[in-house]
């Protein structure tokens, strides 16, 4: 009987910490301190200056309503202010909506690869055998102009 108890205890112990990974939708949510700020939806968001520059979005996006939360998840990357800009044309207060690589290989001009997580990060290779020890594999990645708009580099991806 106490070990139906544990394995209960840890169970639910994993799914909490599990569901703590996961990105807010996108929107807009409140913490009870008052501060707000806007999830994008893929594991970043960002803080309103202050509630006039949140009333601005909120009248030009009503279908986003302003949500209860207890805390921003930590999971989450924490990118600033929010930058309002043209909120009628924009429904994301980002300076430029951020552009996310789908998870995996791309090639940039000068030869470089890097490997996208696909929700905003990307990291690079130090050698050939460094690609390979990832998956890598002779044209196994799609060729691309830069590094968008928005994707964090990390660095050298992890041995």
């Amino acid at each position: 009987m106490k070990m139906k108890a544990m394995l209960s205890f840890v169970f639910g112990l994993v799914c909490v910490q599990s569901a703590l990974a996961y990105p807010l939708p996108q929107g807009t949510y409140r913490e009870p301190s008052g501060a707000i700020y806007y999830s994008n939806g893929v594991g970043a968001y960002c803080s309103y200056a202050n509630y006039s520059d949140y009333v601005k979005f909120a009248r030009a996006h009503p279908d986003m309503p302003l949500q209860p939360i207890e805390r921003m998840p930590r999971s989450m990357r924490y990118d600033g202010a929010c930058q309002i800009g043209d909120v009628t044309s924009n429904p994301n207060p980002y300076p430029v909506p951020p552009t996310y690589l789908a998870q995996g290989f791309y090639r940039l001009p000068g030869g470089g690869i890097i490997y996208s997580n696909g929700v905003g990060a990307a990291c690079g290779f130090y050698s050939w055998g460094h690609f390979l020890r990832h998956g890598g594999s002779s044209g196994n990645w799609i060729d691309i102009a830069g590094l968008p708009y928005g994707i964090r580099y990390d660095g050298y991806c992890a041995n």
